[in-house]
């Protein structure tokens, strides 16, 4: 099995390389082969230029680094919580930000809704509240049941995206349209300002998981073989269920909902 994946890791580094390329060519506007290569090497038209680097670029990056959060996320959530549906989406995580940004703005209506530093912040307090409570309902006496986590998770949800549409319903139009681009997924505005938030983050996020994998392996177990390991299960499954709604939400201050 390791030769298998000695194998398989480089094809797929390769096909996501060739996927970036594609998906850069990708839009309106037809560029030609020669133009984008010598684009993404500092030459070219400026019009090309700015077109590929300052507008395709970024979105394609920030895409992939959104995807690969949400992933580990989405497999960190399913480790602890023993339960093979667990994701951000399904538990109310993305809700509970989308419902923290309409509240904002609906409150401080003057403010430009561009991504700034402050919505990573208003999303992880909106996911962070929600996994809260969604813990306490599904936990007893320090145990956590992944059932009735995955069943809360999708009762809040469902409440918190009625609500947010409520909210959503007394803003202007601009507001109105902004965040239900966003609950939906929009990528479209990101920027290089928002690629290398997401790249130093996601590094220090993915630094802390990788060096904890190990307790993340024991965790998977039967709670009482970790207990038996010397794992202390609650400690340590508050510390990554953070770890996961940190990486959801920062996906989520770029790419939505």
């Amino acid at each position: 099995m390791f030769k298998n994946v000695k194998v398989l890791f480089p094809c797929l580094i390769v096909l996501i390389l060739l996927l970036l390329v594609l998906d850069i060519q990708a839009g309106y506007a037809s560029i030609p082969w020669n133009e984008l290569l010598s684009s993404l090497f500092a030459h070219g038209d400026e019009t090309t230029r700015f077109l590929i680097v300052e507008l395709r670029l970024p979105r394609v990056l920030a895409s992939l680094l959104i995807g690969i959060g949400l992933s580990l996320s989405g497999c960190v959530l399913q480790g602890v919580s023993h339960n093979e549906m667990a994701e951000p989406g399904l538990l109310g995580i993305n809700a509970g930000a989308g419902l923290m940004m309409a509240l904002y703005l609906l409150l401080f209506q003057n403010q430009s809704p561009h991504f700034s530093f402050l919505l990573p912040l208003l999303a992880f307090a909106g996911a962070g509240l929600t996994f809260w409570i969604e813990y306490k309902l599904a936990s007893n006496k320090k145990k956590l049941h992944p059932k009735r986590l995955l069943l809360m998770g999708v009762a809040i949800s469902m409440a918190i995206t009625s609500l947010t549409t409520i909210l959503m319903l007394k803003m202007p139009d601009q507001q109105y349209a902004f965040v239900q681009s966003w609950i939906a997924g929009n990528i479209w505005g990101a920027s290089w300002t928002s690629v290398l938030f997401l790249t130093v983050s996601m590094a220090v996020i993915f630094g802390l998981i990788a060096y904890k994998s190990r307790i993340l392996n024991a965790l998977a177990l039967q709670e009482e073989v970790s207990i038996g390991i010397g794992v202390n299960v609650f400690k340590e499954s508050r510390l990554f269920f953070v770890l996961a709604i940190i990486l959801a939400s920062l996906c989520a201050s770029i790419g939505g909902g």
